[in-house]
């Protein structure tokens, strides 16, 4: 009786284990897009302890694709986790840290805050062939890994609409310049196989170069980081490229400035 007893006993633990490590490897269908929305696992409601951010553009071209973030932060924040979904187009991974489960993204294993304020889960959308509104969708949790979900918390992201355009609608804000910084035109141009663009910062600003073909799909992220006001120069290297026509943007905070350029070898 005693043996079976112990027996019983490993056993529970072992399947306990299982359980715990497979809950750990995040969950689908717990945004605002789903029929059953909220991470009910670490907590009944949604708390505003916890921010949930999606940061990206408003604006992206039809078949492109566009790098996207999710922060975390608040709440216990030991380590957090996430579940992102969008009504239109697809969604991929770039690290280790998010998969692809039934169409959505979720955390591999909750992700440590590591002594920083947030988390930030990164992940790729590719848009769709036709042009109109999509919604991104995300929620996080944040959770002190006691062993158990008692304490842990989480909320939903503010939905972020993201409006597909055609590749044609590049042209209508190419010399649209706003004030807070200049993009100049890349030098030399038309070039083979290399050029440089430059560009000015009035403010320390969040800034993306990123160049596009003429489909609008991305084809280099050359600058995305936190910079300085001052003047830059960025390299471009096209050396594998074939000849045409390609378009750089500058997003330096909630504005953008797109400007053409031609590879001819």
């Amino acid at each position: 009786m005693q043996r079976k007893m112990t027996a019983f006993l490993f056993l529970f633990i072992i399947l306990a284990s299982v359980f715990v490590v497979a809950s750990s490897g995040g969950k689908t269908g717990r945004t605002k897009l789903s029929d059953t929305p909220g991470c009910t696992c670490h907590g009944s409601s949604p708390s505003a302890n916890v921010q949930v951010l999606i940061e990206g553009p408003d604006t992206v071209k039809i078949n492109s694709t566009t790098a996207y973030k999710v922060r975390i932060s608040g709440g216990p924040a030991s380590a957090a986790g996430t579940n992102i979904a969008v009504s239109q187009g697809s969604l991929a991974p770039v690290s280790g840290t998010l998969q692809s489960l039934s169409g959505e993204l979720t955390h591999t294993a909750p992700l440590s805050f590591g002594g920083n304020t947030e988390v930030i889960f990164e992940f790729e959308y590719t848009a769709t062939a036709s042009t109109g509104q999509i919604t991104l969708a995300a929620n996080g949790n944040s959770v002190n890994l006691n062993g158990g979900t008692s304490g842990d918390e989480w909320n939903f992201a503010a939905n972020k609409v993201i409006q597909v355009e055609s590749p044609n609608a590049i042209t209508d804000r190419i010399n649209i310049q706003p004030s807070a910084f200049t993009l100049n035109q890349n030098y030399p141009n038309p070039f083979n196989p290399a050029t440089v663009i430059r560009y000015r910062l009035s403010t320390v600003s969040a800034v993306n170069l990123t160049v596009y073909n003429v489909l609008g799909q991305r084809v280099q992220t050359l600058v995305d980081a936190e910079q300085t006001a001052g003047n830059y120069q960025v390299a471009f290297k096209a050396g594998t490229l074939p000849s045409g026509t390609y378009f750089y943007t500058l997003r330096v905070g909630a504005e953008i400035v797109m400007r053409r350029m031609m590879l001819k070898k």
